[in-house]
């Protein structure tokens, strides 16, 4: 109901409030022989869920989404990301996403939606 501009909200009404988290691709990632993995590499989360991949990186990478043989599938897949880029994707359903690089596809990641 709404009085005098003033919105109220009965028991009936919902509200929908988005969660975010971050995956960080720190410096190194792209050294196959260094320890530069996502942080964190296996992100677990709630569904409704934004994640932000955030490139600390000093070269460009993308996320690339993958099934369960390792093929690069249409979830979530992002331009390349220059130092400083951030890519977003929120995550409506449970599941596992798997993800990695397609520049360094070393570098794997998942997110586990609950």
């Amino acid at each position: 109901m709404v009085d005098s501009g003033i919105i109220i909200l009965d028991s009936t009404d919902v509200v929908s409030k988005r969660m975010e988290a971050q995956i960080i691709i720190p410096n190194g990632n792209f050294d196959v022989s260094g320890s530069g993995f996502y942080l964190p590499l296996n992100l677990e989360i709630k569904t409704n869920t934004k994640v932000i991949w955030a490139n600390e990186d000093s070269v460009p990478h993308n996320i690339q989404s993958q099934d369960e043989f390792g093929k690069v599938i249409d979830i979530f897949n992002s331009p390349p990301l220059n130092t400083g880029d951030r890519f977003e994707y929120t995550f409506d359903e449970a599941g596992a996403y798997n993800y990695y690089c397609s520049f360094h596809p070393w570098r794997v990641g998942i997110v586990t939606v609950k």
